[in-house]
């Protein structure tokens, strides 16, 4: 399989030396995923992590498959082998005692995932998002409003981002006018994780942590003295019926981290899809005429432009995956970008084809016990945002002197640093 041409960089040696790659490779990644995966599904890195762990890269979908599936060998409790990043979770109230660990749904395991992943899918259930559906049409709809006489739009800004905001804040009881502060907060939170944050960046990421979580702590705190019957009372409920009394600390980091990452992968993965749907123009006419494809187009897009790229995991026993042994203790980078892009897996991968048949193999919103919970609301996002789009705009093309395609500085999330269009009210 060849790249194609707007893909193809050069490689260095010192990339496969060790963790990580260079900036430049981490906006555009494919070439160094290609070149690991000739080599193996599952690369050791010759030089092992600053503190001594072996490091191995899975690029390779049925590696990448294993790793996030089993969790008898791999898991996300990765404050052993990666203190630097346990030093970086803290209580955001260290006097007060919890009935959990401090790590997120994201990076724990055992009763506490399972405990915290419940909360989380309490903001997904059924009935939740068969009431969300209506809300995120009305919101789409006012944002389209706002420019729709304009002939165009930075769409990353004016719907990309501003629609997962505006909805969060009514799904989640929150005063709307809160929005632009819950943006902020994670930009600033986001930045620490795209790199060497600036002592600039890093105290501003220390600020927006301890304004967010008193945000959250004021939220949790009228809940719990006046239930409403949202979803944050209902989270605050189910916590206090289990431990007997509201942990401070746990119902904080849980209402803060989900307040503050609803937005910024489902803002990223609306902004990807619009790029493609731009540049096949018959696709357009195509959904307006069959609606029901919109869900292959979603998926597709997810698949294709998934705004993640790994999620490290710890090596809890020694094991062989793909031919290559990986020692108890060692960290794991599993690419879902890159088992999305493996041609032994999808055929011509970079190519954008909403007529797959297993595009829903993807990996874009992880799998396993940490598959990602929220991914029923970013499809439901995204499925009825562009049905409005496309029931109110036609000849959606890409400003590009307008648009910065290229991702910007990051580590982790690729995302689009600016799209803009062009279109004719329809």
């Amino acid at each position: 399989m060849s790249l194609p041409a707007p893909l193809i960089r050069e490689v260095t040696a010192a990339e496969l030396e060790s963790w990580p790659p260079t900036q430049e490779t981490r906006k555009q990644p494919a070439a160094y995923f290609e070149k690991l995966r000739g080599i193996s599904g599952v690369y050791s890195f010759p030089q092992p992590h600053p503190n001594g762990r072996p490091m191995f890269f899975a690029s390779s979908w049925d590696a990448v498959s294993h790793i996030l599936r089993d969790d008898t060998q791999f898991d996300s409790d990765l404050t052993e082998v990666l203190p630097e990043l346990a030093g970086l979770i803290v209580p955001p109230y260290p006097e007060v005692s919890s009935h959990y660990r401090i790590e997120g749904i994201a990076f724990t395991e055992g009763d506490d995932h399972e405990v915290k992943r419940s909360w989380a899918e309490m903001l997904f259930e059924k009935h939740r998002l068969d009431a969300y559906a209506p809300v995120i049409a009305e919101v789409a709809d006012s944002l389209i409003d706002r420019f729709i006489s304009e002939g165009r739009a930075n769409f990353t800004e004016d719907f990309a981002e501003a629609l997962p905001l505006e909805v969060l804040t009514i799904i989640m009881g929150l005063p709307r006018e809160d929005a632009s502060t819950i943006k902020g907060w994670t930009d600033a939170i986001t930045k620490v994780g795209m790199g060497t944050p600036s002592p600039e960046e890093a105290a501003a990421a220390g600020l927006a942590l301890e304004q967010s979580s008193d945000y959250a702590y004021r939220q949790c705190l009228a809940r719990l003295e006046k239930p409403v019957g949202d979803y944050l009372s209902d989270v605050v409920k189910a916590q206090v019926d289990r431990d007997g009394e509201f942990d401070k600390n746990a119902m904080v980091v849980h209402v803060r981290s989900m307040i503050l990452s609803t937005y910024h992968t489902t803002s990223a993965m609306l902004a990807s899809a619009a790029v493609h749907l731009c540049r096949l123009p018959e696709l357009q006419q195509e959904l307006r005429d069959n609606p029901s494809k919109f869900r292959k187009f979603v998926e597709e897009s997810v698949r294709l432009e998934g705004p993640l790229q790994w999620h490290p995991r710890r090596a809890v026993t020694t094991t062989v995956v793909e031919g290559v042994e990986i020692p108890e203790g060692s960290i794991v980078f599993a690419s879902f970008r890159a088992a999305c892009h493996d041609p032994s897996k999808f055929e011509d991968p970079y190519e954008f084809n909403p007529n797959r048949r297993n595009m829903a193999h993807h990996l874009s919103f992880g799998a396993g016990t940490h598959r990602c919970p929220g991914a029923p609301l970013a499809r439901l996002y995204a499925q009825v945002g562009f049905e409005r789009l496309l029931s109110r705009l036609s000849n959606i093309a890409l400003d590009e002197e307008n648009s910065i395609l290229e991702p910007g500085p990051g580590f982790n999330f690729r995302i689009p640093t600016r799209v803009a269009v062009t279109f004719t009210a329809a």
